[in-house]
C-alpha cells in the first residue's frame, strides 16, 4: 500500500510541542492534585479490565504487560522489542501488542470506563500498590503525547505487575459506571466496598512505595518502524529535534532495559518460561456466611449474608449453578435433529438478521452510506461465524448437550428456551468498535483532509493543522482505540493576536475581556463547531451508532433463529405443544431485550459523549489557550498599548511626567492584566457539544425540502423531516427528553419539561450562565444529565437547518428566537395555547 506523502512543515505544524512545556493547570486538574495530597496517600493505582476473570489473571502471574506474554509464544523481535519498549508509543496505543509497559492510573472512575466498554456482565477494577518500576507518565511525558497523557493520570509499570503486588479487585457491573459522576478514591471505595475482594497473595512489602517517579528519559519521539502515519510523521519532525529527543529500537530497548535492571535488579524484564500457575486461595468466609468449595475449582463461592457486608472483607457473588438440559441417559442418543435444527437455524438467522436491520434503518445505512451488504459487515465488522454443532451459541452458557434436543423432556425444553434470553440478556460484545467501524467505513482520512488543505493557497499552515488536529482526535474520543494527535498547534496564538483591535478611548476591564475572548470565540465557531457538524464526523458517529445495533441485532438473530428452528424441528411433538408457545413468546422477549438494550446503549454513548469531548478537546486546547493568553497580557502591557490613552491632552500633556500622564492607562492595563492571567479564555461549552452531538446524531444527508407555506405561526417556513425519512442510525426516542423524562419519574411532567427546556434554550443563546440552570430535579436523580439531553435535542431538531448553516452563529432556526411557544409548540408537539401557558408558568418558576 502506498503511503501518502506530507511535507515536512505540514507535519511540524500539525504537530508541534510547545517548546516550554509550562501551563497553568486547569481546574480539574488543580483539584485532582488536591485530592492526591490527602486521599490514601496515593500508594494505589488502579486498571480496569473485562473479558477475563481474576483466576486468569492469576494464572499467567498477574496482570503482565503483552509484550512479556507474547513472547513466550512468538519471541520479540530486536524491531518489535525497541518498539514495545517505547512509553511514548505505549500510551498512544500504536505498540499495543508488543509494549512492554501496563497502564494503570490514579483515578479509579478512569479505570471503570475503560473496564465498562466491554459491554461484559462484569468486570474488575484491580487496585496494585506501587514500586520502583511504576512511572508517573503526565510527569514524565512533557513534549511527546503529552495531550494524551495529561487526560488519564496514568502510571505506568515496566513488564508488569506480579500477583503479590495486586491489593485486590473489585467486581464491578456495567451500570456502576456513570460517566457524569465523579468519584475521589476514598468516595470510590467506600461506595463499593461491599464489591472488594482483597488478595490473600499481597505482599505488604509493596506499601513501601508512596508514589510513581518521573523518568524523563522515556520523553522522546520514537523513529522506527511504527504506524505508517507516525512513520512518516517521526521521518519528517525528527529532522528538526536534537539526538537526545529521538528514540531508535536500539536506543529505545536499551533505556527501557537499563531503567529495568535499576528498579529491580532481581528480575528479567522478559523471562524464557512461563511462570507457574497460581492458583488464588480459598477465600476465609465473613461471619455468616456459607461457603461451597469445590476442590480444584478456585475461589470459594461465598453466599448470600444474613447481616450487613463489612467494608474491606472479601465478597464473592454465588455464579449460578451450571443446567443440565436433559437427565442422564445413554451418550449414544441421536443428534441428527440438532443439525437438522441448526441448519435451519444458520437460514432463519440471516432472514432475521435482514429484516431487523431494515425495519430499524440499518440496511438502508450498510448499502447506501458503506456501499456494501449485510453479510460483509456481519462477517468482516462483527467477526461473526457461522452456527454449527459446536457453537456454544447453542446452548446458554454453563450448559452441557448430553443428549440430542429431540431427547429432551419438556422441563429440559423448558430450561433451554429460558436459558436463549438469558444468555442474549448477558453475553458480551466480542467486538471492538473502532476496528469495526474502520475495517467497513470508506471514509476520507484525517491526513488527506491535512493534504487537500495545505495545498489551497491562502492555507494558513497553523490553522490547517488545528483542522487536522481535531480530526484526529474527534476520531479518538468518538470510537475509542484510535490514536490521538501528539500536541497542540502554540503558534495558534500568534495568529490569533492579530485580530486584537484597539478602541479609540481607554477601555473598562470587561471591554478588554471582550477583545480577548471573540477572537477565540471565532475560532472555536470557525473550526471545532464547523467540525462537529461535518460531514465526515457525522458519518464516524453514525458508524460508531449503527455498527453496535447491528451487533445486538446479529447476537438476538442467533437467538431467534434456533429458537424458531426449534419450534419447526424439535417442537412438533404433541406432548411439547405448549413449548412452541414458551419459544414463540422467548422470541419476542428477546426481540424486544435488543431494541431496549439498543436504547439504553445509544443513550448512555450519546451523554457520555459530550463529556468526553468536552475533557479531551479542552486538554488538547489548554496549551494554545494559555500560549493566547500569556500573548494577549504582554500585548496589553506593552507601552504601545499604553500609550494610546494618555490622561491629558496633547496641548498640556508636556507640563507633566510621562508616569503621570499614563498613569491611569498604565493601572488599568496592568489590573486587567493580572485578572486575565486567572482567568484563561473559556473552554468549549459541555452544552454546545451536547447540541453539536445532537446535531450529528440528526442530521440527514442530503436535507430535503423544508418550505411549507401551510404552517402555523412561527414556523410557517421550516418543517423537519419525519422520523421514517430519517437515515440516521440514532433512534429518535433515544434524545427524546419527554419520554427520559417519563421513564424517570413515571409520569409525563409538561410543566418541568419546557421549565428546563427555556432555561437550556436561553443558555445556548448567551443570555444565562451555566451556574444559573435550574438545580432542582423534581424527580430527576441526575438533572445535569437531562439539561444535557435537551441541549442534543434541540440540536437534534434543528439538525438540518444547522448543517446548512454550518459553524455560524445560532441555535435554533430565527423564526423561533422571539418566539418562546412556537419553539414549545415545535418541540415537544404541544398546542399552542398550552405551551403559552407552560412557558408562562414556567417563567414564574424560574
Amino acid at each position: 500500500m502506498k503511503t501518502l506523502w506530507v511535507s515536512p512543515s505540514v507535519w511540524i505544524a500539525a504537530l508541534v510541542v510547545s517548546a516550554s512545556g509550562h501551563t497553568l493547570p486547569s481546574a480539574d486538574a488543580a483539584s485532582y492534585n488536591d485530592k492526591r495530597s490527602t486521599e490514601s496517600q496515593q500508594v494505589s493505582v488502579f486498571r480496569g479490565e473485562y473479558g477475563r476473570t481474576p483466576q486468569q489473571v492469576a494464572d499467567v502471574g498477574g496482570l503482565m504487560s503483552k509484550g512479556y506474554a507474547r513472547n513466550f509464544d512468538v519471541p520479540l523481535t530486536p524491531a518489535e522489542r525497541g518498539w514495545g519498549s517505547s512509553l511514548t508509543e505505549h500510551i498512544s496505543g500504536r505498540n499495543k501488542a508488543v509494549s512492554l509497559f501496563v497502564s494503570t492510573t490514579y483515578d479509579p472512575v478512569i479505570a471503570m470506563k475503560f473496564a465498562s466498554g466491554g459491554e461484559t456482565a462484569e468486570f474488575y477494577i484491580y487496585e496494585a500498590a506501587l514500586d520502583d518500576k511504576a512511572i508517573d507518565v503526565e510527569k514524565s511525558i512533557r513534549k511527546f503525547e503529552r495531550s494524551y497523557a495529561a487526560t488519564q493520570k496514568e502510571v505506568a509499570f515496566v513488564k508488569g505487575i506480579p500477583n503479590e503486588q495486586i491489593r485486590g479487585h473489585y467486581v464491578m457491573r456495567p451500570g456502576d459506571y456513570d460517566p457524569t459522576t465523579h468519584l475521589g478514591i476514598d468516595e470510590f471505595k467506600h461506595r463499593f466496598a461491599d464489591r472488594w475482594v482483597p488478595n490473600p497473595q499481597f505482599n505488604q512489602r509493596y506499601l513501601s512505595t508512596k508514589s510513581a517517579r518521573t523518568q524523563s528519559q522515556f520523553d522522546k519521539l520514537y523513529k522506527g518502524p511504527t504506524t505508517a502515519q507516525q512513520e512518516a510523521f517521526a521521518k519528517s519532525y525528527a529532522a528538526q529535534l536534537g539526538k537526545k529527543d529521538v528514540q531508535t529500537p536500539q536506543s529505545a530497548a536499551k533505556a527501557l532495559e537499563s531503567f529495568f535492571k535499576k528498579a529491580s535488579p532481581s528480575e528479567k524484564l522478559l523471562e524464557s518460561s512461563r511462570p507457574n500457575k497460581s492458583r488464588l486461595p480459598k477465600m476465609k468466609p465473613v461471619d455468616g456466611s456459607k461457603v461451597r468449595t469445590k476442590p480444584g475449582k478456585g475461589p470459594a463461592e461465598v453466599g448470600p449474608r444474613p447481616g450487613p457486608h463489612v467494608p474491606g472483607t472479601p465478597e464473592v457473588r454465588p455464579k449460578p449453578k451450571p443446567v443440565d438440559l436433559a437427565p442422564a441417559k445413554p451418550k449414544d442418543v441421536a443428534l441428527a435433529k440438532n443439525a437438522e435444527m441448526v441448519a435451519a437455524a444458520e437460514r432463519l438467522s440471516e432472514k432475521e438478521f435482514a429484516s431487523a436491520s431494515r425495519r430499524y434503518g440499518l440496511k438502508a445505512i450498510v448499502e447506501g452510506r458503506w456501499n456494501t451488504d449485510l453479510s460483509v459487515v456481519r462477517s468482516k465488522a462483527l467477526g461473526r461465524g457461522k452456527l454449527s454443532l459446536s457453537s456454544p451459541k447453542l446452548l446458554p452458557k454453563g450448559s452441557k448437550l448430553k443428549a440430542g434436543m429431540g431427547a429432551l423432556g419438556a422441563a429440559g425444553i423448558g430450561l433451554w428456551i429460558h436459558g436463549m434470553v438469558e444468555a442474549f440478556t448477558t453475553e458480551t460484545s466480542d467486538w471492538d468498535k473502532a476496528a469495526a467501524v474502520t475495517a467497513i467505513i470508506p471514509f476520507v482520512g484525517c491526513g488527506t483532509n491535512l493534504i487537500a488543505q495545505a495545498e489551497k493557497a491562502d492555507a494558513n499552515t497553523a490553522l490547517v493543522a488545528v483542522d487536522t488536529g481535531l480530526c484526529v482526535l474527534g476520531d479518538a474520543l468518538l470510537l475509542g482505540g484510535v490514536t490521538a494527535p501528539l500536541g497542540v498547534v502554540v503558534h495558534l496564538s500568534r495568529f490569533l493576536v492579530q485580530f486584537f483591535e484597539p478602541p479609540p478611548d481607554l477601555p473598562t476591564y470587561q471591554e478588554i475581556h471582550a477583545m480577548r475572548d471573540k477572537p477565540w470565540q471565532a475560532f472555536l465557531e470557525e473550526h471545532l463547531n464547523k467540525h462537529l457538524v461535518s460531514e465526515e464526523w457525522r458519518k464516524k458517529l453514525e458508524a460508531a451508532v449503527a455498527i453496535e445495533s447491528l451487533g445486538i441485532w446479529s447476537k438476538a438473530a442467533d437467538r431467534v433463529g434456533l429458537l424458531e428452528a426449534a419450534k419447526a424441528t424439535v417442537l412438533q411433538t404433541p406432548d411439547l405443544s405448549e413449548s412452541r408457545g414458551e419459544a414463540q413468546k422467548a422470541i419476542e422477549q428477546v426481540r424486544n431485550g435488543a431494541k431496549a438494550e439498543i436504547l439504553r446503549r445509544q443513550r448512555r454513548y450519546l451523554l457520555s459523549l459530550p463529556q468526553t469531548l468536552h475533557e479531551g478537546f479542552a486538554k488538547w486546547l489548554a496549551a494554545t489557550a494559555d500560549t493566547y493568553n500569556a500573548d494577549f497580557v504582554r500585548k496589553i502591557k506593552s507601552d504601545d498599548m499604553v500609550e494610546r490613552y494618555p490622561s491629558y491632552s496633547k496641548v498640556v500633556a508636556w507640563m507633566f511626567s510621562r508616569q503621570r500622564v499614563y498613569a491611569a492607562s498604565h493601572e488599568r492595563m496592568a489590573t486587567a492584566a493580572w485578572l486575565l492571567e486567572g482567568d484563561p479564555p473559556p473552554m468549549p461549552s459541555l452544552f454546545t457539544l451536547a447540541y453539536f452531538v445532537g446535531v450529528s446524531a440528526g442530521v440527514d444527508d442530503p436535507p430535503p425540502p423544508r418550505i411549507n407555506p401551510k404552517g402555523g405561526p412561527g414556523f410557517a417556513k421550516f418543517t423537519p423531516a419525519e422520523p421514517g425519512d430519517w437515515k440516521c442510525a440514532v433512534d429518535p426516542d433515544v434524545i427524546d427528553p419527554m419520554l427520559y423524562l417519563e421513564e424517570k419519574t413515571g409520569r409525563k411532567r409538561h410543566l418541568v419539561l419546557v421549565r428546563h427546556t427555556v432555561a437550556v434554550v436561553r443558555l445556548l443563546l448567551g443570555h444565562i450562565k451555566e451556574f444559573q440552570l435550574p438545580a432542582e430535579g423534581e424527580g430527576l436523580s441526575n438533572v445535569q444529565e437531562f439539561q444535557m439531553l435537551i441541549a442534543m435535542y434541540i440540536g437534534n431538531t434543528f439538525a438540518d437547518w444547522k448543517e446548512i448553516h454550518r459553524h455560524k452563529v445560532g441555535y435554533i432556526h430565527k423564526d423561533f428566537e422571539k418566539d418562546m411557544i412556537g419553539l414549545m409548540q415545535r418541540l415537544y408537539n404541544i398546542p399552542r395555547a398550552e405551551a403559552g401557558q407552560l412557558v408562562r408558568t414556567a417563567g414564574e418558576h424560574a
